[in-house]
């Protein structure tokens, strides 16, 4: 099993989003955000994002999955998406002091992990 080790991010794209935009808010960079979501031919068109996909980069470091708030989202949402409550993400996440009151753009830790897909693998 290949669990990524380092701290990912967890990005669903918005409107008007560009791979360069996306890159720098997470200080990542736009070749790694190429290769971790397979933005390439004959997967997809060069470069092409679209507004509600979801992707996923990784630093290396500690594991540490983060999540960033998209326009809209509540707690209760994220804690669906992850299969976790409310209260846990609350908890590893000190800064939140009320639980309906988050920001988009907002970086939460979440309780996952990210597996590479390995040749062989069903």
């Amino acid at each position: 099993m290949s669990i990524v080790n380092g701290t990912s991010f967890i990005y669903t794209v918005q409107q008007g989003d560009t791979l360069y935009s996306i890159a720098t808010g997470i200080s990542g960079t736009v070749p790694l955000l190429v290769e971790a979501n397979a933005i390439y031919p004959p997967v997809t068109d060069p470069y092409l994002i679209y507004p509600g996909q979801v992707l996923v980069t990784s630093t290396p470091g500690n594991r540490q999955v983060n999540h960033i708030v998209s326009n809209g989202e509540t707690l209760n949402q994220i804690s669906r998406r992850y299969a976790t409550s409310v209260d846990l993400i609350q908890g590893i996440n000190h800064q939140i002091e009320n639980p309906d009151l988050i920001y988009p753009h907002q970086v939460l830790q979440v309780p996952a992990l990210i597996y590479v897909i390995e040749q062989g693998d069903t």
